[in-house]
């Protein structure tokens, strides 16, 4: 996947960037897709949701992290953390798709995905349901 192709099915799903933080926007990408820290999340097919993740063993180290700031991480790392998850919808199906994909393509023990500033995260165990806490403040994902 390109940064082009990448920006095109964002845009499509309704995603708007601010042009002032357009160039972070598209620096932060190209970086993680040279990475290989983006993946695309697919139902029959059909692409459903984007994210960027870093690999870690402690995720806290992530949490207060700037917008576009890439930081380094551990591929052997325990747990994930999903730093921007871009999707057309959040609710339980898509949260079973985010579940799956990463037990299917991570070897970690648990996920983590903080998306509401001074609100609680996502935590995600591997062989357990997926339990969502979320904040008053949250709109959904996108």
């Amino acid at each position: 996947m390109t940064f082009d192709n990448l920006a095109n099915l964002l845009f499509s799903w309704g995603y708007m960037v601010r042009p002032h933080q357009y160039q972070n926007f598209k620096n932060y990408f190209e970086e993680m897709l040279r990475l290989k820290r983006v993946m695309l999340i697919k139902d029959d097919d059909s692409p459903k949701a984007i994210m960027t993740y870093f690999l870690t063993d402690n995720w806290e180290d992530y949490l207060w992290k700037d917008l576009w700031e890439i930081k380094d991480d551990n591929p052997e790392g325990s747990q994930i953390f999903i730093d921007k998850m871009i999707c057309k919808s959040w609710n339980i199906p898509m949260r079973r798709l985010l579940q799956e994909a990463i037990e299917t393509n991570f070897n970690v023990l648990e996920g983590y995905y903080y998306h509401a500033p001074l609100g609680p995260h996502v935590k995600i165990k591997r062989r357990r349901p997926l339990n969502v806490i979320q904040s008053r403040d949250t709109v959904g994902c996108g």
